[in-house]
Protein backbone atom coordinates (compact mmCIF):
# COMPACT_ATOMS: atom_id res chain seq x y z
CA UNK A 1 0.00 0.00 0.00
CA UNK A 2 1.13 3.47 -0.89
CA UNK A 3 2.23 4.98 2.52
CA UNK A 4 0.04 8.06 3.43
CA UNK A 5 2.03 11.78 4.18
CA UNK A 6 3.15 10.82 7.84
CA UNK A 7 4.50 7.35 6.71
CA UNK A 8 6.35 9.21 3.69
CA UNK A 9 7.96 11.82 6.37
CA UNK A 10 9.51 9.26 8.62
CA UNK A 11 10.83 7.64 5.80
CA UNK A 12 12.77 10.82 4.54
CA UNK A 13 13.47 11.07 8.13
CA UNK A 14 15.10 7.68 8.25
CA UNK A 15 16.54 8.04 5.00
CA UNK A 16 18.55 11.00 5.70
CA UNK A 17 20.09 9.71 8.67
CA UNK A 18 20.67 6.27 7.84
CA UNK A 19 22.02 7.09 4.30
CA UNK A 20 22.29 10.41 3.68
CA UNK A 21 19.34 11.05 0.98
CA UNK A 22 17.61 14.24 1.52
CA UNK A 23 13.70 13.76 0.75
CA UNK A 24 13.95 10.24 -0.67
CA UNK A 25 10.50 8.34 -0.16
CA UNK A 26 11.38 5.07 -1.22
CA UNK A 27 14.34 2.95 -2.88
CA UNK A 28 12.63 0.76 -6.37
CA UNK A 29 13.88 -1.33 -8.56
CA UNK A 30 12.98 -4.24 -11.49
CA UNK A 31 13.71 -7.52 -11.53
CA UNK A 32 12.13 -10.89 -13.33
CA UNK A 33 10.03 -13.69 -12.06
CA UNK A 34 11.04 -16.77 -13.90
CA UNK A 35 8.18 -18.62 -14.96
CA UNK A 36 8.19 -22.48 -15.10
CA UNK A 37 7.44 -22.45 -19.09
CA UNK A 38 6.41 -20.63 -22.15
CA UNK A 39 2.96 -19.00 -21.58
CA UNK A 40 0.22 -19.66 -24.49
CA UNK A 41 0.07 -16.32 -25.98
CA UNK A 42 2.69 -13.76 -26.67
CA UNK A 43 4.66 -16.53 -25.49
CA UNK A 44 7.89 -15.31 -27.08
CA UNK A 45 7.50 -11.63 -25.67
CA UNK A 46 8.32 -13.66 -22.21
CA UNK A 47 11.60 -14.58 -23.28
CA UNK A 48 14.24 -12.34 -21.35
CA UNK A 49 17.95 -11.70 -22.05
CA UNK A 50 19.10 -14.01 -18.95
CA UNK A 51 17.52 -17.16 -21.60
CA UNK A 52 14.43 -17.89 -19.45
CA UNK A 53 10.49 -17.22 -19.72
CA UNK A 54 9.55 -14.29 -17.57
CA UNK A 55 7.52 -11.48 -16.11
CA UNK A 56 9.19 -7.93 -15.76
CA UNK A 57 8.51 -6.89 -12.04
CA UNK A 58 9.07 -3.22 -10.56
CA UNK A 59 9.15 -2.93 -6.87
CA UNK A 60 9.33 -0.03 -4.63
CA UNK A 61 10.08 -0.62 -0.67
CA UNK A 62 10.39 1.57 2.36
CA UNK A 63 13.14 2.12 4.34
CA UNK A 64 12.47 -1.22 6.08
CA UNK A 65 12.64 -3.26 3.37
CA UNK A 66 8.51 -3.64 3.43
CA UNK A 67 6.79 -3.76 -0.39
CA UNK A 68 4.73 -0.61 -0.84
CA UNK A 69 4.40 -0.95 -4.67
CA UNK A 70 4.45 -3.44 -6.68
CA UNK A 71 3.58 -3.95 -10.38
CA UNK A 72 4.27 -7.17 -12.62
CA UNK A 73 2.20 -6.13 -16.19
CA UNK A 74 5.19 -6.32 -18.62
CA UNK A 75 6.93 -9.62 -20.36
CA UNK A 76 9.79 -10.46 -19.54
CA UNK A 77 11.31 -9.11 -22.43
CA UNK A 78 10.55 -5.21 -21.35
CA UNK A 79 13.21 -3.20 -20.48
CA UNK A 80 13.15 -1.97 -17.03
CA UNK A 81 13.20 1.33 -17.64
CA UNK A 82 9.86 0.95 -20.38
CA UNK A 83 8.09 -1.12 -17.69
CA UNK A 84 8.79 1.97 -15.18
CA UNK A 85 8.15 4.93 -17.43
CA UNK A 86 4.50 3.30 -18.38
CA UNK A 87 3.52 1.61 -14.42
CA UNK A 88 0.90 3.96 -12.53
CA UNK A 89 3.34 4.91 -10.36
CA UNK A 90 5.41 7.12 -13.00
CA UNK A 91 2.09 8.01 -14.81
CA UNK A 92 0.29 9.73 -12.25
CA UNK A 93 3.05 10.65 -9.79
CA UNK A 94 1.81 13.95 -8.47
CA UNK A 95 -2.20 12.63 -8.83
CA UNK A 96 -2.93 9.31 -6.97
CA UNK A 97 0.43 8.86 -5.29
CA UNK A 98 0.45 12.36 -4.49
CA UNK A 99 4.38 12.99 -4.41
CA UNK A 100 5.51 16.35 -3.02
CA UNK A 101 7.69 18.84 -4.65
CA UNK A 102 11.49 16.91 -3.81
CA UNK A 103 10.36 14.14 -2.91
CA UNK A 104 11.84 10.93 -5.05
CA UNK A 105 12.51 6.96 -5.44
CA UNK A 106 16.33 6.07 -5.36
CA UNK A 107 16.79 3.51 -8.05
CA UNK A 108 19.12 0.67 -7.90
Amino acid sequence: MWPKSSHREAMKTEIKILYGFQNCIGIIDGTIVILDKRPSYYGDSYWCRKQCYSVNVQVVCDHNARITYLVGDWPGSVHDNRAWRNCRLFVNAEGYFNFEVGEYLLGM
